[in-house]
């Protein structure tokens, strides 16, 4: 590959080619739906790394109005599942105990995988202790800019409530 090493999840990476993008953004609210995923691209917005991320909201599933529910959700979670098995690092933007199913499997998926993971807490709420053990990094919201996402050092800011 032209004399360029190859990244890996055991060595300290400077570079990341995929980054997924953990979130709960579905809600039966339009509005709040819309409005989460907009707060996601624009945390995204603010991650110092020149990369593809996947946001799993910006799939598309072509047909989808033509096919069951059934076969629409075995193509997102299809699609989903690759995207999250090519990922160099998984970013999860966190809400607390509004983060739902979907979300935390992505990131049991990730850490049991051995991708790195680094949580951006959107609230002052509590926050699991599987997921706080299980990720690298944890930052505040405002801290976006300052942390590293490229060498991924561990920090985790302090947690007052842990469930």
């Amino acid at each position: 590959m032209d004399g360029q090493l190859e990244p890996t999840r055991n060595n300290k990476q400077t570079y990341y080619n995929n980054v997924y993008v953990a979130a709960s953004f579905a809600y039966e609210d339009r509005e709040k739906t819309n409005k989460r995923k907009s707060e996601i691209e624009d945390v995204v917005g603010k991650i110092n790394l020149k990369t593809n991320f996947y946001l799993p909201h910006q799939l598309k599933i072509e047909n989808a109005w033509d096919i069951s529910l059934e076969e629409w959700s075995r193509k997102v979670f299809e699609e989903d599942l690759r995207a999250l098995d090519e990922a160099d690092l998984v970013i999860f933007i966190s809400y607390g105990k509004e983060n739902n199913s979907g979300s935390v499997w992505e990131v049991g998926y990730a850490y049991g995988k051995q991708i790195p993971i680094v949580m951006i807490k959107m609230t002052d709420g509590a926050e699991s202790l599987m997921i706080t053990n299980s990720v690298r990094a944890i930052i505040q919201r405002e801290d976006i800019s300052t942390y590293d996402f490229t060498t991924l050092p561990e920090y985790k800011t302090t947690l007052d409530k842990i469930s």
